[in-house]
């Protein structure tokens, strides 16, 4: 009774996994998919003012491994987990997304929002080979994150799989967004009153002028920036 809801650790469908329902059929995917709708119907009824938020939101576009998009059970839930925004934390570094995938993350994203339901991107890498790698997904992340951030909806996990990793680097205080996110120069932007965010969702690089005022997270002064293939980075005013 103390708690503030209750977090389904569910998929949108059977998966081909050994230890679970190797090869189903697709008569036992359709009656999973359909035993799970009155399932989370009456859970919600149960919590009533309570969230219930779901696994359910895949970062990648559907396939044959995911036989519908879990948009059948959004109006039960009060949002959904998206594992492996932004670069999926069971794959290494240097295993990056693809301009399709974060394209298809990002609707997701506005999906949710524009439905009034809770997303939450647990976004990280399975090895942490330098302090350089962990700052550039980190900022991949974080700034892909801000692009949509409403400050009531939106929530960013970062860590380890199994391990969350508090980082300085994912508080870094941008103010409230002055508009939405805008593409310029190649580049994904969105202006907030004490910062700025880019995202570079490719594998090109691509070079900014910037007005004058702002400096990096460490401080320093900055007016030209290259961002190269799967960068992210956000400014200070």
């Amino acid at each position: 009774q103390h708690a503030d809801g209750l977090y389904n650790d569910t998929f949108t469908t059977l998966r081909h996994i050994s230890g679970w329902v190797i090869a189903p059929t697709q008569a036992q995917k359709d009656a999973w998919h359909g035993e799970q709708i009155p399932w989370l119907a009456d859970m919600k009824a149960a919590l009533g003012t309570k969230w219930l938020i779901a696994n359910t939101t895949w970062p990648w576009q559907p396939s044959t491994y995911m036989d519908w998009k879990d948009d059948d059970f959004l109006p039960y839930l009060d949002g959904t987990q998206m594992e492996g925004a932004f670069h999926e934390p069971w794959k290494t570094s240097d295993k990056v997304p693809t301009p399709a995938q974060w394209d298809y993350q990002m609707r997701m994203y506005q999906r949710n929002l524009d439905q009034d339901k809770v997303v939450v991107m647990f976004s990280a890498m399975k090895d942490y080979p330098s302090t350089d790698v962990v700052r550039k997904w980190e900022s991949f992340a974080f700034a892909s994150y801000l692009l949509k951030a409403d400050g009531k909806l939106a929530h960013l996990r970062w860590g380890k799989v199994n391990q969350q990793d508090i980082s300085p680097f994912l508080d870094i205080p941008v103010g409230e967004p002055t508009g939405q996110a805008y593409k310029s120069g190649g580049v994904w932007q969105r202006d907030f009153t004490a910062g700025k965010a880019l995202v570079n969702p490719s594998e090109s690089s691509y070079t900014l002028d910037l007005s004058s005022g702002f400096r990096t997270f460490e401080g320093k002064p900055i007016s030209r920036v290259t961002l190269g293939p799967w960068t992210g980075l956000i400014l200070l005013r």
